[in-house]
């Protein structure tokens, strides 16, 4: 008589465990997808690679190693709007760019200060 009474003890807090655990996952995968990059990470590209960069929350900042890329707003009367998206050429910031082979890095911080970071590699 003891087992089954340890039985449905153990299944409800067995189960409340895995819902835990699968909350942080889904909140830590939507904190991520604020801000996109067509670039993989540790890949190799050539300088005509257009980058293209989306933010949910609208773009702030864009650094490459280190080095803050200027950004034009949009202005309607005093407001700035929004710029949610920016498509740009790696050979523009060329000087920005290490040797070949060295790792780049590309820091993209949107309105709400979520931060997203790419390592690449340019040929």
């Amino acid at each position: 008589s003891t087992a089954p009474s340890e039985n449905p003890s153990v299944s409800p807090s067995a189960s409340t465990a895995p819902s835990e655990a699968s909350e942080s996952p889904e909140a830590s995968a939507k904190a991520k997808t604020f801000i996109t990059i067509n670039l993989k990470k540790n890949k190799t590209y050539k300088k005509s690679k257009k980058v293209k960069i989306t933010a949910k929350k609208g773009i702030k900042t864009v650094k490459i190693n280190g080095k803050k890329i200027k950004i034009k707003f949009k202005k309607k009367g005093k407001k700035t709007l929004k710029l949610k998206k920016l498509n740009f050429k790696l050979k523009k910031y060329k000087k920005l760019l290490k040797k070949k082979g060295k790792k780049n890095k590309i820091l993209v911080v949107d309105k709400k200060g979520h931060k997203k970071t790419v390592k690449f590699k340019v040929k």
